[in-house]
């Protein structure tokens, strides 16, 4: 799959399942080559399967997410939508207030690709609250409230409103620095990637986006946009096209710029 030979990357899973029906892995494997190859109706039927023949709540949350993420994947932000709030429901029913805030997250990010940005922040205020009514420990608290200052950050950008995307994004840089959060610090770097980037800023763009993570392929596309507004047409066409082939297992950030990389 990784290197785009789709065909073989199924026949190898559905191989697997042959041996072991229940290797859920596989099933989810095969719905992505799928989807890769742009057949994603077909890609969510076979998340369907695997919902109605789950074994347990992993099952069925692996089929829900990876559905989800084939129809952001196809544009279908609605169905998407739909698709991890259920996921958000099971977890309701099993009381897990962690699971939870982390689909309403969810929810909120594939709202604010869209260009949703009240609805996304909804969601964002809902994944807070969710951990802060929680008896989930201090310390995921204390990183919940930082990472909301990460979503204001975006929000307020995806809005237009560069001051407070800036001041949000400083509060979220010294917050990660305070907890020596490597993950977090990666993504300080990237709201001020974007925050450079929408100020066209290329070069400084260009600084912060490489120390963001390099595994993602929409830090990957965002550093294609920074050399396209330099004038590099070479190094964007090769830096989208690396994002564009990335071929990984679901993953939503993948799929808001998959397409568009593609027309670079």
């Amino acid at each position: 799959m990784k290197t785009g030979r789709f065909d073989e990357s199924i026949a190898q899973y559905r191989k697997a399942l042959s041996i072991d029906p229940n290797f859920t892995a596989s099933r989810i494997g095969i719905a992505t080559n799928l989807m890769l190859q742009g057949k994603h109706a077909a890609g969510a039927a076979e998340m369907d399967k695997l919902y109605r023949a789950a074994r347990d709540d992993g099952d069925r949350r692996g089929a829900l997410f990876t559905k989800g993420v084939i129809l952001v994947d196809a544009g279908k932000t609605d169905a998407a939508v739909k698709e991890i709030q259920k996921e958000y429901d099971l977890d309701a029913r099993l009381g897990d207030s962690a699971n939870m805030s982390g689909d309403a997250q969810l929810m909120g990010n594939i709202l604010l690709d869209a260009g949703r940005t009240d609805e996304a922040a909804k969601r964002f205020q809902k994944a807070l609250e969710l951990v802060e009514k929680s008896s989930l420990s201090d310390d995921v608290k204390q990183d919940t409230r930082l990472a909301d200052r990460y979503n204001r950050a975006r929000v307020a950008l995806a809005k237009g409103d560069v001051p407070a995307a800036k001041s949000e994004a400083k509060a979220y840089a010294d917050g990660a620095a305070e907890r020596q959060n490597s993950f977090r610090v990666r993504q300080t770097h990237e709201l001020a990637g974007t925050i450079a980037l929408k100020e066209k800023q290329y070069d400084q763009a260009l600084t912060h986006l490489a120390q963001a993570n390099q595994q993602d392929p929409q830090v990957l596309y965002w550093t294609a946009l920074a050399y396209q507004g330099k004038g590099d047409r070479a190094k964007a066409k090769e830096t989208a096209t690396r994002a564009a082939n990335a071929n990984v297992l679901p993953l939503v950030t993948y799929a808001f710029i998959r397409e568009e990389a593609k027309k670079m």
